[in-house]
């Protein structure tokens, strides 16, 4: 049993996750990590129920990645948007039909009309479909380089289906609060960690960099050294194959450094990624400026309510409710501490510390009703939401 209903969403929709991930991206990633990589080598094959095991083309499992890519993610984005279009259109219009053909009134209520269409079926299908469209370009967008284009296509039209099903083909939904995506943040940061263990497993990329610091910078004879030659005991013919072993049939010491260097770009990529993810959250706030204005705002009228009379507590309280605009410069302005408040605050600090409460209430109130840290132009640009409530008597 779960403790809280959000608890429930996020374990249905993380098990929801990885059985949509596991049907979708198996194919490509037995391509990408396993097919070729365990076949053995001229000689000392390696066989499973009497059979050989499955190798790759003379190019690789690269290329044959973004054929898979090209089916998979283009055939269910089509497939995905076609039944979103077509099965909420056939559905509302049997409702519709059953409507018209029955004997009842057609001057039917708001909510007869909500209770005739189709039920909202929540935002975890449409989580769903966004970050495993995610996955197709961060994982395997290398292989295709056109994938980012047909999701963007594929997104522009996939706008225009939501909005249709939301306001014409679906009931109302309740609209419900929320801190965050959820569980959803989680599976896109995984997916990002995950796509450098593709980058550095999967591409030859680091295999050039390594081979060129080896040999002052040139990739002259790249192909001929990545070609190593079969065991002379195993075959009467040259016969030459792509890894990196020696003439006995044993890794070499390249093969070695190579996996010592993927190991150090995983690292590397993933604190990179964290460090630019920590330098964006600090530039760009969680929360707007004016928002946080608006907070500020609540909280002080909240407080001056508190220390006030029931009367100017109902006022202040119905002024928080009703007000939507405020001026941010003259919020904060009307609540800054002077700089005589400050110096009189810290010479009193240690000899009276429990009358700093109330002191830095007294300067509050004493800002809202003279406004001497506010310019004339700025006195006069004030809402009247944002001047000083007259309470009945001093607080305690």
């Amino acid at each position: 049993m779960y403790r809280t209903e959000r608890e429930h969403e996020d374990s249905l929709a993380w098990k929801a996750y990885w059985f949509q991930f596991v049907n979708t991206f198996t194919p490509m990633f037995y391509i990408a990590f396993f097919k070729g990589r365990f076949v053995g080598y001229p000689g000392h094959r390696r066989r499973m129920a009497g059979m050989l095991l499955e190798s790759c083309d003379i190019g690789g499992c690269f290329a044959e990645v973004g054929f898979q890519l090209i089916i998979t993610m283009c055939g269910k984005q089509f497939v995905s948007n076609f039944m979103e279009f077509a099965v909420p259109a056939m559905t509302h219009y049997l409702r519709t039909r059953k409507k018209l053909n029955s004997n009842t009134e057609l001057t039917a209520t708001f909510l007869d009309q909500q209770y005739k269409l189709a039920p909202f079926e929540g935002l975890t299908s449409e989580y769903m479909e966004m970050v495993i469209q995610f996955g197709f370009i961060v994982l395997f967008g290398a292989a295709f380089p056109l994938a980012p284009m047909f999701s963007l296509l594929n997104n522009i039209f996939e706008i225009r289906l939501d909005a249709r099903k939301l306001v014409v083909q679906s009931r109302r939904p309740l609209a419900r609060r929320a801190q965050s995506i959820g569980i959803w943040f989680l599976v896109l940061r995984w997916m990002t960690l995950l796509s450098a263990f593709l980058i550095a497993f999967t591409s030859e990329s680091l295999t050039h960099v390594l081979y060129a610091a080896q040999h002052q910078g040139s990739t002259k004879g790249y192909t001929n050294f990545t070609l190593a030659v079969a065991p002379r005991e195993t075959t009467h013919e040259s016969c030459r194959y792509e890894d990196f072993r020696d003439h006995k049939g044993f890794l070499n010491k390249f093969h070695y450094e190579l996996a010592v260097l993927r190991l150090a770009f995983i690292l590397c990529y993933v604190a990179l990624t964290y460090f630019i993810s920590g330098v964006i959250s600090a530039f760009i706030p969680d929360t707007p400026k004016d928002i946080q204005d608006a907070r500020k705002r609540r909280r002080f009228l909240a407080t001056q309510a508190l220390q006030s009379t029931p009367a100017a507590a109902n006022e202040a309280y119905a002024r928080v409710r009703t007000s939507t605009q405020i001026n941010p410069l003259a919020f904060r302005m009307a609540t800054k501490p002077s700089k005589q408040h400050h110096r009189h605050r810290s010479n009193d600090a240690k000899s009276h510390p429990e009358s700093m409460k109330h002191e830095q209430q007294h300067h509050l109130d004493k800002s809202w009703k003279n406004h001497t840290d506010l310019t004339p132009d700025e006195r006069n640009s004030a809402p009247a939401s944002l001047m000083p409530l007259e309470t009945e008597s001093k607080p305690p």
